[in-house]
């Protein structure tokens, strides 16, 4: 007999209750202990600590990694590139060695053709700078112009770059009773109706920009540059004012005894400055790098090399009158150059374009039109802010430039919020607060050096700021090419110039010294109107002074020894028939050098004296 099968006992759960409490069976005992009926308050961190642990960020930190838009498609470069053969390292790299080759090849062609051959009637042309000028300011010419001659009956064939129609003179220039500043330097120009012939009767004082002078008088246009022959023209009594071409020139209505003019029926070949098909060359070779090498030290180092020469041989060049010295230059400037490339990769670079494949068109949108921006910043940036130097007095001397400093000090202080916010959120905040503050109290010291000022140049200010870019971001990605490509065209064009500089170095051979000047008084005009004495009186001097020089005209005609005394000038007679107008200008000597000039005072055509306004020259 089988046993009957024996179900399974149901699971039964049972919720235990608490034993009841000893003290609560027995009541209080006088030995147990009091229970506070609240907890202890705790008393309020201190606000550095707050601010400290604000200052950290989340926990744990947060990645603030931007998502790829349309994320699918970003790779589509590389899944079209590397199949087949090409997944194969040693078929990348043969591909790799060509692509260098076919870019180093085309930029060799482009800018052969573009500067090495130039010819004006079978001979080599004089490479000029967009500033290059016939006759110096004020004194450097020596009395009567002895060391600017010869004034007439010589020619010269010349070549000038493109891009000159900005060009300004920076350190105010006097013309008559005229100050020039932060506009081009050309006096004079054609004379009557532009369509009775602008090029052939424009004649140019001598210490206009040749180059500006030529696009003005439509001898060469301003993109391509372009080549001429320029003839001495001699003395000239008048020098008209126009606007062509977009450059207005300057007025000056006395005799000057040198002048120029562009002669006509030059035969020349390849003058023209190829920049900007150059341009297109680096552009298209550094966006098929970004979008096709997966390397990021590979792509850093060939974006970096191909632009740094393509500044410095072709869109913003030092100037030099042998092409060939160009190559030198570029290449002593490129090794120190590398060097901070590889700190600024290690850094910097490395971090922020470490991104998946699924972000390279972004990547190579973003990055890349910051560099080109900084790398391009004379017709970029310099532009849109008129800002040349940083010192008080030039901020003040320069149109806008005090509305320009603080839309840009504006314009930073919120791009540096946001980027602290997202250092914040890394976890990172702290550590940059103190490496900023390294680099504030370095600076102020430098700063603090006697005899000396401060000079925060584009490289040095692109050093400052990339690490503040760190970050893989989409702004960051921008910020980051910005600076880098500020930092090729700072060293590129004007190699490392010293963060601390003299005040010599800064005001430059043609300069103010904010001298002291003397004091011009009403000169000895006789009835006859031929024979002016012109007088001054001595004002507190330093001990430096000598002597004094006399500029009539524009052009240093005396050095008199002391510091009060007098000259005798006999002016002529224009071809009207009445007396010249006569603009002096007088400023002390001393030591083997020159001090500033006062502004001019005028003897005008009937006799009458106008004193010179204030200011120095």
């Amino acid at each position: 007999m089988s046993s009957p099968s024996q179900s399974p006992l149901p699971s039964i759960i049972t919720e235990r209750s608490p034993a009841p409490s000893t003290f609560s069976q027995l009541g209080p005992q006088d030995d147990a202990p009091e229970t506070p009926l609240s907890p202890i308050a705790t008393p309020p961190a201190p606000a550095y600590m707050i601010i400290w642990r604000w200052m950290q960020g989340p926990n744990p930190p947060r990645d603030v990694t931007f998502t790829p838009f349309f994320a699918k498609w970003q790779d589509l470069p590389l899944r079209l590139l590397y199949r087949g053969r090409l997944k194969r390292r040693r078929w990348q790299l043969a591909l790799l060695l060509l692509f260098w080759f076919a870019w180093l090849a085309t930029f060799i062609t482009v800018i052969h053709n573009s500067r090495f051959i130039s010819k004006v009637n079978g001979q080599d042309p004089y490479f000029l700078s967009c500033a290059s000028v016939l006759w110096s300011k004020n004194n450097l010419c020596g009395i009567n112009g002895e060391y600017c001659r010869p004034f007439a009956n010589s020619t010269a064939s010349f070549r000038c770059p493109a891009g000159c129609l900005r060009t300004n003179v920076l350190n105010p220039r006097a013309v008559g009773e005229q100050i020039i500043a932060y506009r081009p330097l050309v006096i004079g120009g054609p004379s009557g109706n532009p369509s009775d012939g602008l090029f052939e009767n424009a004649v140019y004082r001598s210490d206009s920009f040749i180059c500006s002078a030529a696009i003005h008088s439509g001898l060469i246009s301003n993109r391509y540059g372009g080549c001429g022959v320029f003839s001495l023209a001699g003395s000239q009594s008048y020098f008209p004012s126009s606007k062509h071409h977009g450059i207005s020139s300057v007025m000056f209505d006395a005799t000057f005894p040198s002048s120029f003019n562009f002669l006509s029926g030059a035969n020349t070949s390849h003058c023209y400055d190829l920049r900007w098909h150059l341009l297109a060359v680096s552009l298209l070779f550094t966006i098929l790098s970004s979008l096709f090498i997966t390397s990021i030290p590979v792509f850093f180092a060939s974006v970096f090399t191909g632009t740094f020469f393509h500044v410095g041989l072709a869109s913003d060049p030092p100037f030099s009158t042998n092409p060939y010295e160009l190559i030198s230059i570029s290449l002593s400037r490129f090794l120190p150059a590398a060097f901070c490339a590889f700190v600024i990769y290690k850094y910097g670079v490395a971090y922020t374009l470490s991104l998946s494949r699924y972000h390279t068109i972004e990547k190579a949108l973003l990055w890349l039109s910051g560099l080109w921006t900084g790398a391009l910043n004379n017709i970029t940036l310099d532009p849109i802010i008129p800002i040349y130097r940083l010192t008080g007095r030039d901020l003040r001397q320069q149109p806008n430039a005090i509305t320009a400093l603080v839309i840009v000090v504006l314009l930073l202080l919120i791009i540096v919020i946001f980027q602290a916010h997202f250092f914040r959120l890394t976890g990172r905040m702290p550590k940059y607060l103190l490496t900023y503050a390294g680099f504030g109290v370095s600076l102020s010291l430098l700063a603090a050096i006697p005899g000396s000022a401060l000079r925060i140049h584009h490289y040095i200010l692109a050093l400052l700021l990339l690490p503040g870019t760190r970050l893989r971001n989409r702004m960051s990605l921008l910020y980051q090419g910005l600076l880098i490509g500020l930092f090729i065209n700072g060293t590129s064009r004007w190699g490392f110039a010293g963060i601390v500089e003299t005040p010599e170095s800064l005001r430059g051979r043609d300069g103010l010294y904010f001298s002291t000047i003397p004091r011009l008084v009403t000169p000895e005009i006789p009835p006859a109107g031929n024979n002016i004495t012109f007088f001054w009186e001595d004002v507190k001097t330093r001990g430096w002074e000598e002597g004094v020089s006399v500029i009539i005209n524009d052009v240093e005609r005396f050095r008199v020894d002391g510091v009060s005394g007098a000259v005798t000038w006999n002016r002529t007679r224009t071809a009207a028939g009445g007396w010249e107008k006569v603009y002096v200008r007088v400023g002390y000597w001393g030591t083997g050098e020159m001090g500033d000039y006062t502004a001019a005072g005028v003897v005008e055509e009937d006799g009458t004296w106008r004193a010179p306004r204030g200011g120095r020259t």
